[in-house]
Formats: structure tokens, sequence, C-alpha cells
């Protein structure tokens, strides 16, 4: 007897696979990605045509706002919500002009590029208002004045070095260069700050936490690049020392990794390091940047004040020491040949800083004392915190 019931045919294994993970949006923004790289070259060779460098902007930016509002649906339903973050993923990386559009328009006029700059700003700060809004992050105020933060810079940096290079025949002092890296120091101690701002409970918080560390991380990632880009145009040599303000930047946000996993001794032992490797990386000699504040001294007065910091976050006295360190080899000079015939030349004059009379032997005797009752105040607050603090059988 047969049956009236009908079996559908089994899908092949190929057909299944691109069901469940459905690589189409990937691939679009791979070719996406892949169309404005090479349009953005064709048409810079050609005398930068600045008319169709604005119409792939506009094309692109439509392809941005269709990416947020298909991702923003699907995000919301439990079944798609692996293929509302991969679209929201892709509008991390349009939205950093990874496409490098900006700073080619800005490289070829520096009125233009500032009012378009100026213009996608103010439509970064709509997509991702909207895109942490509609997923109600807690502070999504503050992640989106940090990110925003970062894409004005990224943005700006070329436009600043294209007014630099005007009045210079298109040439851009390495002084220039390296400034823009410190920035890299101010976004961390920015984020501090904004971290550290009183924050209010919310009942029904959004879960797409990594989202927006998403799009934190590729915002800095692409500074960076920016960064290096911005130079090369300009044949500016990179150079290591311009990684130390870097270097000092993680070593301030790594405060934010403490937690069960990482306590706070490891997190003092790895700005340590960071440091120490920043403080290294700045002897290496920069191309034409010969300055009594050099890449060097400016690291290790930097170095200093965050140590003196660290004494504050960690409770400990060691950082005075390493503090002090960084300073006396600030004041010896601004590189390591200077600073060692500096020693060389205090070590054999500091025979005359011996107190030979009584008048000299009271001086260092009063100094001595001051000295001594600065340190004894440091161990006090110490001691009054050590017992203020609470014990575990408490």
């Amino acid at each position: 007897m047969q049956s009236d019931s009908y079996i559908a045919p089994p899908r092949n294994n190929w057909l299944r696979f691109i069901i469940d993970h459905n690589p189409c949006y990937l691939l679009s923004g791979a070719f996406m990605l892949l169309g404005c790289w090479l349009l953005n070259f064709a048409l810079y060779t050609r005398a930068g045509d600045i008319q169709k460098l604005l119409l792939l902007l506009l094309v692109i930016n439509l392809y941005e706002f269709l990416l947020i509002a298909l991702g923003l649906v699907l995000i919301k339903h439990l079944a798609f919500r692996r293929d509302g973050r991969i679209l929201l993923a892709l509008e991390a990386l349009f939205l950093v002009d990874v496409t490098f559009i900006n700073g080619i328009i800005s490289t070829i006029d520096f009125r233009i590029g500032l009012f378009i700059n100026l213009v996608l700003l103010v439509l970064a700060a709509i997509k991702v208002r909207l895109i942490l809004t509609r997923l109600r992050l807690p502070n999504s105020g503050r992640i989106a004045t940090f990110i925003l933060v970062q894409i004005a810079i990224l943005f700006m940096v070329p436009t600043a070095y294209k007014w630099i290079a005007t009045p210079r025949h298109g040439h851009i002092p390495t002084l220039a260069v390296y400034s823009t890296w410190w920035l890299t120091f101010l976004i961390p101690l920015i984020g501090l700050i904004l971290h550290r701002l009183p924050t209010r409970r919310l009942d029904s918080a959004g879960r797409e936490h990594s989202l927006a560390a998403l799009f934190i991380l590729i915002s800095f990632a692409s500074l960076l690049v920016h960064l290096y880009s911005a130079g090369w145009v300009y044949s500016i040599d990179f150079s290591p020392a311009f990684l130390s303000p870097l270097l000092l930047g993680l070593a301030l946000a790594a405060i934010l990794l403490e937690g069960p996993r990482l306590q706070r001794y490891l997190i003092a032992r790895v700005q340590f390091c960071l440091i120490a490797l920043s403080i290294y990386l700045s002897t290496t000699p920069v191309p034409f940047l010969h300055l009594s504040l050099s890449p060097l001294r400016l690291t290790l007065i930097a170095s200093a004040l965050l140590f003196l910091y660290f004494i504050l976050l960690h409770d400990n006295l060691t950082f005075l020491w390493t503090a002090a360190l960084c300073l006396c080899a600030a004041l010896l000079g601004p590189s390591t040949g200077i600073m060692w015939q500096n020693l060389v030349r205090v070590s054999t004059s500091s025979r005359r800083l011996i107190p030979r009379t009584t008048l000299q032997w009271g001086i260092a005797s009063v100094g001595a004392s001051f000295a001594l009752l600065l340190i004894g105040a440091l161990l006090s607050f110490k001691k009054n915190v050590d017992l203020q603090r609470p014990t575990a059988q408490e």
C-alpha cells in the first residue's frame, strides 16, 4: 500500500551550510571594500577627481545606512542575532574610513577636505548614536563620545597635515608627525576619565557589550593605520620612537583590565613592562628631530607622571623611586649619549658636594631634616591606609 505523504528530498550539504551560515553579508562587505579601493586608486591617479570621489562617498554612506538598518532589525531576533552582529561589525569598518577616501580628499584640497570631514563626522555621530541607543547599552552616551573622539582625530589628521604642508611646498616637519602620535596617549586618558565618571543603573540594559568594544577597538586601530599612512604620504620615515606614546597609553589603559582573572599586582607588572619598553623605543633616533625636549626626555617625564599616579592607584611607594629615577634621567640630557657624559661629570665633581665646613654641614643637616619629614609623612599615610583596610577575617 503506497503512502500519500510527500517526503522532501534531503538538501545538499553545501546548500545547508550556506543557509545556516549565510556568508553573503561578509562577501558583500568584502566586495564593497575591494570595489572602493580599486575605484579609489583609479580616481586618485586621474588628477584627483574630487567629484567622483564624493559620489563614491555617497554610495558608501548609503551602503552604511543599509547595514545599520538591516543589522538592527536582525539583531533583535534570537534566530538572526548572528547575522545582525556581522552587519554591525561591517559597519564598524566602514565608519572609520577603512577605504581612505576621506584622507585622499584632504590631501587633494584642504578646504574641501575639511568641509567633507566635518559633514562625515556629523553623519558618524548619527550612526554611532543610533546603533548604541537601539542596542540599549548602558552608558551609551559616553561610549559614543569616546568613539567619536577617535573618529574626529582620525578624520582631522590628514587635513591638519595638508594645512601644515601647503605653505611648505608639500613638505611637513617630522616634529608635526611625532606630535600627532602623542594623541595615542591622550585617547586612553580620555577613555579612563569617561570610565571613571559616575554611572546610573539601568533596569533593562543591552547585552551587546562585545559590539561596543569592537567599535572602540576598530576605531583605535584605524587611527594608528591613518597616522602611519598620513606620515608615509609626506615621505616621513616611521621611527620606533613614535610608538612610545602608544605604549604609555596602553599602560594607562591596562587599569581597566582589573578583574577576578587579572589582579592588580599583575596589572602593575604589565604596566611597568610597557613603560620600560616605551622608554627603550624612545632612545631610537628620529631623523631631523634634534631638540632639547627630545622623544626620550618627553617619554621619561610622562613615565614619571604615570608612576606618581600608580602610587595612588596601587598603594605602592616603590613607584616613587621609579618616578624619581625617570625625572633624574630626564634632567641629565635629551639622549643617552649626553646623559652618560653628564653622569660622568656629576660623578667626578660629586666630591665638591661633600660638606667640609661647619656651615655646610649645618645646611646639609637642615635639608636632610625636611627630606626625612616628607618621607616620614608618606610612610605614615601608608600605615594609615593599611590599618583602615579590612582584613580577611572581618
